[in-house]
């Protein structure tokens, strides 16, 4: 009779073992994420000007900023990469207006992308900040 024990005791751990093989076997297979997930393009631009918005705010500015890229208002509105850019940087800055326009705001974000670093500033302002990446927050010097 101890035999006869042992025997079914060995037959369940069996099969307990052979259903356990069999779900894992039969489970889903794990997930397979990529290696560095693509960073959407939105949320680069967004935290390129993360600093900026955190300087307008320091500063109390309000309503309108004025907008300066590497290109002339002009040629801005003509250039489909560069009004993407502009369109990008106005989403980042909200609640803030850009206007590429009006060269004649207190304050003003300069977008250089195209220059080297040692570009001259527009005229009438200085820089109060430089975020890096051709990223700079201007301020007017001359009424």
């Amino acid at each position: 009779m101890k035999f006869h024990g042992w025997l079914v005791v060995g037959a369940v751990a069996l099969t307990a073992g052979i259903n356990l093989v069999d779900a894992v076997r039969r489970g889903p297979p794990p997930p397979r994420l990529p290696a560095v997930p693509a960073t959407d393009p939105v949320v680069r631009h967004e935290a390129r000007f993360a600093g900026v918005t955190a300087a307008l705010r320091r500063h109390e500015v309000r309503g309108v900023v004025g907008y300066f890229c590497d290109l002339t208002p002009e040629v801005l509105a003509a250039t489909p990469a560069a009004m993407e850019d502009y369109f990008l940087t106005q989403f980042a800055l909200v609640p803030w207006v850009l206007d590429p326009r009006d060269r004649d705001r207190p304050w003003a974000i300069a977008n250089l992308r195209q220059t080297g670093g040692g570009e001259p500033l527009p005229a009438g302002y200085r820089m109060t900040v430089n975020f890096g990446g051709g990223v700079l927050l201007l301020e007017r010097t001359r009424p």
